[in-house]
């Protein structure tokens, strides 16, 4: 495994090779100028969903970004694909467990308007009684 600041310094070159500023390289993965600089500082690693579409925007292999080096195009062509194809699927996953929280979460977030629904309609309920105002 390619370490924090090997990995930077590799994004950082792929990068001013391409002529691209951080924040040009952010706003193609949606991802802010910060996030990039951390990168490149060696202070952060990208999320594995982000990946493939970092070696798309840099021109590289995601087996190249993970190596912190351009490979020579004859050697290893099986393992490259081999590994992007299980990056891939680990990105997907990491898509569908998104998806799920975001579920559970308007799950969530639906109950406690009910919950609190209830709450309201027993302290109205209780402050002015069963048939609503009575003003006789």
């Amino acid at each position: 495994m390619i370490d924090n600041v090997t990995f930077g310094g590799f994004v950082r070159t792929l990068r001013k090779e391409k002529q691209m500023t951080q924040l040009e390289l952010a706003k193609i993965l949606n991802l802010s100028d910060k996030t990039i600089s951390k990168w490149e500082q060696g202070k952060a690693f990208p999320d594995i969903a982000v990946w493939e579409a970092l070696a798309e925007a840099l021109d590289v292999t995601v087996a190249e970004l993970f190596a912190g080096e351009k490979l020579p195009k004859e050697e290893g062509k099986v393992s490259a694909a081999v590994f992007e194809d299980g990056i891939a699927v680990a990105a997907n996953e990491v898509r569908q467990k998104k998806k799920r929280y975001r579920g559970l979460l308007m799950i969530m977030a639906a109950l406690l308007v009910v919950v609190a629904g209830l709450g309201i309609g027993k302290s109205l309920k209780e402050r002015f009684g069963e048939h609503g105002c009575n003003y006789s």
